[in-house]
């Protein structure tokens, strides 16, 4: 092992267990923890090492919004909604991935969709994929604009 991972695990040892060269006492502990270590060592090095390592890595960054080709029908707001909430939800879209949803909602335009609607639905339910707007049982269309009914009210 080299001198660098000695001191490292010198230093480790130390701040664990304190300096027991002092400790008359505590001679067979010490005897006891340098047994066990023995076997550990290269162990403890490696934990040491690895937590040195995940320290320097720098933080990646995405840029996929400037990759994307966004519609001119569809606000920006709206698209970087989505972006945001499939971040949160910790799926973040591909490249690959952005195109076939924009794919999608041209599809659903073309279906007599609303794409923004669709778009809008997907973020507020945190839902990863583009669906047609959800339309009850009545085929009438609930979104979160339209107020559901309160109990207690006279209107039945």
């Amino acid at each position: 092992m080299s001198a660098d991972s000695d001191k490292a695990f010198e230093d480790w040892y130390e701040r664990e267990y304190g300096d027991s060269g002092s400790n008359s006492h505590m001679g067979s502990t010490k005897r006891c923890w340098d047994a066990a270590l023995s076997w550990c060592r290269p162990l403890a090095i490696a934990a040491i090492k690895k937590a040195k390592s995940r320290k320097r890595q720098p933080k990646k960054t995405r840029t996929l919004k400037e990759a994307v080709t966004i519609p001119d029908w569809l606000p920006i707001e709206v698209w970087r909604g989505f972006e945001d909430m499939r971040v949160r939800i910790r799926a973040p879209l591909t490249e690959y991935a952005a195109h076939l949803i924009i794919k999608k909602l041209i599809e659903l335009k073309d279906q007599g969709e609303d794409p923004i609607a669709c778009l809008n639905e997907s973020t507020q339910k945190s839902w990863r994929g583009i669906f047609p707007v959800y339309k009850n049982r009545n085929g009438n269309i609930r979104s979160s604009s339209t107020p559901l009914r309160q109990i207690g009210d006279d209107n039945d």
